[in-house]
């Protein structure tokens, strides 16, 4: 496959600030501003590796907010039944609502800032 050249002027402030980028993220100048353009043109974000592994940690409170609602959602089916005595109580809803709220609310946050 034959490549092409294209060229932008920057300052030497910018083109230092674009080389630190690039190394944090541990690709070449040219790869890091491919990867930028290819993300505008797709229109989709560029994600650092300290965003994919915030979202990540996000997707694992999620994940454990989950499990715990469907074990709570298990008691109260159990307890409907009548083959457990000890319904879930309020405030272990409340628990498990606030760690939904705080993750999605940290997912929402971290769209914007994308948007």
């Amino acid at each position: 496959m034959q490549t092409s050249r294209f060229e932008v002027r920057l300052t030497p402030a910018q083109k230092d600030e674009l080389k630190a980028a690039a190394a944090a993220e541990r690709l070449t100048m040219s790869g890091y501003v491919l990867a930028l353009i290819k993300s505008a043109v797709n229109r989709q974000p560029f994600l650092t590796r300290e965003e994919i592994n915030a979202l990540d940690l996000n997707r694992e409170q999620l994940r454990r907010a989950g499990i715990n609602l469907n074990t709570l959602l298990r008691e109260l089916q159990a307890y409907n039944r009548g083959s457990s005595r000890r319904a879930p109580t309020e405030e272990h809803f409340a628990e498990v609502k606030a760690d939904l709220d705080a993750a999605l609310g940290q997912i929402r946050a971290w769209l914007q800032t994308k948007v």
